[in-house]
């Protein structure tokens, strides 16, 4: 395909085939090296969560073709099969990459890793892969993420599943043709609603899985000979219309790839909470420090967190209580900041443990208000305390604070350890691999190491 691209799935298409480490930025190539290296260690720190041992357990009883590592136990499965469960993995403690609310990596990674085992493929490739896959699923994201959150659709899965699509027709050397057909047809594909998020239900948990599985196969099918729409997107009845109520292609989804990298506005999250969470309960910890040492909620008699409009207004964020579930606790902001406000931590084990009585007393106190001035993870938090006495803090954090170096990923790793099932040897192993991953022949060490049994 030589002539002007007549679709957004040709067009994204044109870019995924032209992708090579050769001329990749340096900045892209450390980053998305970054992106594998947070993500690994989010899987191994999640072996323990239940829904990424059921993955684990159904993909591993199956057998089939022994092609790629099962992580969490292992074995070798299908390409398709640990595609799935290593996205289940690799989003147990959610505490993913993010860019705007799309986990991209928790999609995408899976995927690379997977048939870039099958295929034999170098680390060089597996690069290139994921920068296709992360720039395809962020270009989409941007365009129209907000919109589609609105009308009930999660972006992890409209985004992510298109973005390893992409990726997976990188890695299997597609032509643009075949990459056009792969990208059309993930459009049809892609799926996910929010509303797990204020149910508290655990779909969303294997949601990422599905949506990799999904992706490998779309590359897999047009490999094969399928044909997608060309109007995958644009047409009456195709992905832009049906999920984010537009009847053309954005501007900015079709602002040229490869020129301003959005695989470098990534973020990482320190804690396993939602990603609208993480700068609120930032912001909670400042404002104890200007109050002071509380461990009474009783001394609170109403705290108003403001945030971004789309944030604000995610299904789950504004819960106050009662939290009979984790997945209600990981999503509500109140839950987050009464943690702050009595100097509680906020971890993994504390999500699914007995609830706190005062952080539930403080969290009912609790509000959530959207603010149009503020933007995305920035908040601004008010509190009344029995006394009479207001205080406020507004949090605006710097760019940086999310965007890891490598020495903050290693730091948060080894802070993570106790709950992974390596010692801390093999942790260095790890991010020895991966900081070198450009020079690998093949994926092999990498893979022997990272692969944990199931407990």
């Amino acid at each position: 395909m030589t002539s002007s691209p007549e679709s957004l799935s040709e067009e994204l298409a044109q870019f995924v085939h032209a992708v090579s480490i050769k001329t990749l930025p340096v900045e892209v190539v450390e980053k998305t090296k970054l992106c594998i290296l947070h993500q690994i260690g989010m899987a191994l720190a999640g072996t323990a969560q239940r829904h990424a041992k059921i993955a684990s357990r159904i993909v591993l009883s199956a057998g089939g073709a022994q092609e790629a590592t099962a992580i969490l136990g292992g074995g070798k499965v299908p390409a398709l099969e640990a595609a799935f469960s290593n996205g289940v993995l690799f989003h147990a403690r959610v505490q993913d990459d993010t860019y705007l609310t799309t986990h991209i990596g928790t999609v995408v990674i899976p995927v690379v890793l997977a048939l870039a085992q099958l295929r034999r493929q170098s680390g060089a490739e597996v690069i290139a892969a994921l920068v296709a896959g992360y720039e395809v699923a962020a270009a989409l994201s941007r365009a129209y993420n907000e919109a589609s959150t609105k009308r009930g659709f999660r972006a992890s899965t409209l985004y992510g599943t298109i973005g390893a699509a992409a990726a997976s027709a990188r890695i299997l050397g597609l032509d643009v043709i075949r990459t056009a057909h792969t990208i059309g047809a993930a459009a049809s594909f892609a799926f996910g609603t929010v509303e797990p998020f204020g149910a508290g239900s655990d779909e969303f948990r294997f949601h990422n899985g599905v949506a990799a599985r999904n992706a490998m196969l779309m590359a897999l099918l047009a490999q094969q000979g399928m044909v997608a729409a060309k109007s995958a997107f644009e047409g009456a009845g195709g992905f832009l219309h049906a999920f984010a109520d537009a009847t053309a292609a954005a501007p900015s989804s079709r602002r040229p790839l490869g020129v301003n990298y959005e695989i470098l506005k990534v973020n990482f999250k320190p804690y396993p909470i939602c990603a609208g969470n993480q700068t609120p309960f930032l912001n909670g910890n400042m404002l104890r420090e200007k109050i002071g040492e509380v461990r009474d909620a009783a001394l609170f008699v109403a705290v108003e967190i403001e945030m971004n409009p789309y944030e604000a207004n995610h299904p789950g964020i504004a819960n106050c209580g009662p939290f009979e579930t984790d997945v209600q606790r990981l999503m509500s902001a109140p839950y987050a900041v009464a943690h702050a406000l009595l100097g509680r931590p906020i971890t993994l084990a504390s999500l699914s443990a007995p609830v706190d009585e005062q952080v539930l007393a403080l969290a009912k106190k609790t509000s959530v208000t959207a603010a149009a001035d503020l933007k995305m993870l920035t908040s601004r938090l008010h509190a009344t305390i029995a006394d009479g006495r207001d205080f406020y803090h507004t949090f605006v954090p710097p760019s940086e604070l999310f965007r890891y170096s490598w020495e903050r990923e290693d730091e948060l790793l080894f802070d993570l350890l106790p709950e992974m099932p390596i010692d801390r040897y093999r942790l260095m192993a790890i991010s020895a691999q991966v900081r070198s991953l450009e020079t690998a022949g093949n994926l092999d060490e990498l893979m022997e190491l990272i692969a944990v049994p199931l407990g």
